[in-house]
């Protein structure tokens, strides 16, 4: 039978959220839905990922190869591929797919499908010659390039075009609910807007502080942050103070998916006021959960949002303050557009989507 094999790398570069999650529920579904009748392997790296903690023990044919410890350097590229050649010939996949920029084996047989996220780094100028290195190399060498949205297709297109042919696009999908009866709940103080995941540069969580914290009108809403690497730095501590903003901006960690449902859940609404996203999956969760979210009309986000939805102007904060009370003040509308728009981005037809590449090959 045509094999398929999986190299997990993403999850040794994050411990949760970000492509990770996008990458357990594609795990997940291709357990259910494929790996049934198309043996399907797994190489997973060391790693603290709660993403994989999460799933690992719901995968029930996929069967999970121990990957070692990733070299992500420019100089690693060849050694990487070196070993994952000879993973590749002892294996011998009709597809193999990759889910992070680290090395590709020798092509041989095989038809290399390898995913591809967003140009953020060379986009916004911070990229080292490194990664950029890494990601060409790799996006290079695959015959089938799969973007997260037409937003990072576009980029990737207008820096290398010739990857144009090779690469579609499938859509992200903020995967199945999960069951919250037994997470732990989280005694925040209500009502409280929530922030996700990293805080810094374009992120904007500092602007975000200092649009929301002075005005009168989210006087009585608290901010709860979750993720992110680690509790809050020096210059937001800093900032929260002069802001007055101490008894009303929480950190609470970084959690399992179904305890960041569950804080969703409870929110007024979603903060999330990054400038640049190679898709933005915490629209998604919103909308699921069916909770405003505030956000930019900016990269991918109009993508998800449709161009109907309240979007902030990332170039004049002030638009965070009034799209908010928009959101808030006309909540019911908004949440249902969410309902609507969330059927494009349904978890069966990611899956698949992905199906269909894997099975193209003749």
């Amino acid at each position: 039978m045509k094999k398929i094999v999986i190299d997990g790398a993403i999850f040794g570069f994050e411990n949760a959220g970000g492509n990770s999650r996008f990458w357990a529920e594609v795990l997940l579904g291709l357990d259910q839905e494929f790996a049934a009748s198309h043996p399907l392997h797994l190489l997973m790296p060391p790693n603290t990922n709660v993403e994989w903690e999460r799933i690992r023990s719901h995968l029930r044919y996929i069967k999970v190869e121990k990957r070692r410890p990733i070299v992500q350097k420019s100089k690693g590229y060849l050694r990487e591929s070196l070993y994952l050649t000879r993973i590749a010939l002892k294996l011998r996949p009709w597809v193999w797919h990759a889910s992070h920029y680290v090395g590709l084996p020798l092509k041989f047989y095989m038809h290399i499908v390898h995913s591809f996220y967003d140009m953020i780094p060379e986009v916004l100028g911070v990229a080292s010659k490194d990664e950029t290195y890494l990601k060409y190399r790799c996006l290079k060498g695959a015959d089938t390039i799969l973007s997260i949205s037409n937003h990072s297709k576009r980029d990737l297109t207008s820096i290398w075009p010739h990857f144009s042919q090779k690469t579609r696009v499938i859509h992200l999908s903020a995967g199945h609910e999960n069951d919250e009866k037994e997470c732990q709940k989280f005694d925040v103080p209500h009502p409280y807007f929530l922030f996700i995941g990293k805080r810094g540069g374009y992120k904007n969580f500092l602007t975000i502080l200092e649009q929301l914290l002075p005005d009168s009108r989210f006087s009585l809403y608290h901010i709860v942050v979750v993720g992110g690497r680690g509790g809050f730095s020096s210059e937001e501590e800093d900032r929260i103070e002069e802001l007055r903003g101490e008894e009303r901006v929480h950190y609470v960690g970084t959690l399992p998916q179904k305890e960041v449902n569950f804080l969703i859940k409870g929110a007024s609404a979603l903060l999330y006021p990054s400038i640049y996203e190679g898709f933005g999956l915490p629209v998604l969760e919103a909308f699921m959960h069916r909770v405003p979210i505030l956000a930019c009309n900016c990269s991918s986000i109009p993508e998800i949002t449709g161009k109907k939805y309240p979007l902030a102007d990332p170039n004049d904060p002030t638009t965070f303050s009034s799209v908010l009370a928009e959101l808030l003040n006309d909540k019911e509308r908004w949440v249902t557009h969410g309902d609507e728009r969330k059927k494009h981005f349904s978890h069966q037809k990611m899956i698949n989507a992905i199906r269909d590449v894997y099975t193209m090959r003749k």
